[in-house]
């Protein structure tokens, strides 16, 4: 997903933070969400990916390059962390464009899969149109939530979930608060029958599934939608086994 750009003040920590987690985070969903949300952020602020971590760089080094009568040892010491930083940039430029380059090929080779997307909805409006489950669990919790806007495949604005309480970029059950708990199971009915829970589940991935063929990125559900589904599967999991 293309992240919409507007015109925002650039928060250099917050972009870091992100950066950190591109070229760091050993999680390739966590890298990849990662630099969605810092390509959106530098969209916002007007500039490209590199140029938001040219200027991190430039703006690293003038804090740590200290006044002019440093020591030798400090300048060296300045240099190796750019290097680092510069390696660390073409290591994660270089995998951004090996995924880019493998999606490009999976969205050419899903040519019949989309056909027969086609065939279930009116129209490709339709396949990412926000569902009544969808909208209801937006509405549960949007009082803790926090959105960015991007263009859809269909080039129209959406939002999406990019902070959930204090989570952002992915949902943590352990970490979900009760009261956002009792929120999304709430949010419709909750499902009285392990046979339900997976139904809902299944229909959860179908949506996911269907959307993802005509996304030139890894489609994800909003969080909100992610922490629905791990309650569901929790509850599958929890189930006593019969026999």
């Amino acid at each position: 997903m293309n992240a919409h750009a507007t015109a925002t003040p650039f928060n250099m920590d917050k972009f870091r933070k992100l950066h950190a987690h591109v070229t760091q985070n050993d999680n390739q969903g966590e890298r990849e969400n990662a630099r969605r949300m810092a390509d959106a952020m530098a969209a916002k602020a007007g500039m490209t990916f590199d140029e938001a971590v040219s200027k991190m760089d430039a703006t690293g080094a003038g804090h740590n390059s200290g006044p002019a009568s440093a020591d030798a040892a400090s300048a060296g010491a300045d240099s190796c962390e750019r290097e680092r930083r510069q390696q660390e940039q073409q290591q994660a430029n270089a995998f951004w464009e090996r995924h880019k380059s493998e999606r490009e090929k999976r969205y050419q080779a899903n040519a019949a899969r989309r056909a027969e997307v086609l065939t279930r909805y009116k129209n490709i409006f339709a396949v990412f149109e926000q569902t009544e489950r969808e909208h209801a669990l937006r509405s549960a919790v949007s009082w803790v939530s926090m959105f960015q806007t991007f263009k859809d495949p269909t080039g129209k604005d959406r939002r999406f979930t990019y902070k959930l309480g204090r989570q952002t970029g992915g949902v943590y059950l352990d970490k979900l608060p009760k009261k956002i708990r009792k929120a999304i199971q709430n949010a419709y009915a909750w499902p009285s029958t392990l046979a339900e829970a997976l139904d809902e589940v299944k229909s959860w991935n179908q949506i996911r599934r269907d959307r993802d063929v005509f996304d030139r990125d890894d489609w994800k559900h909003d969080m909100e939608v992610e922490a629905r589904i791990l309650l569901l599967e929790e509850m599958l999991q929890k189930a006593p086994v019969q026999t």
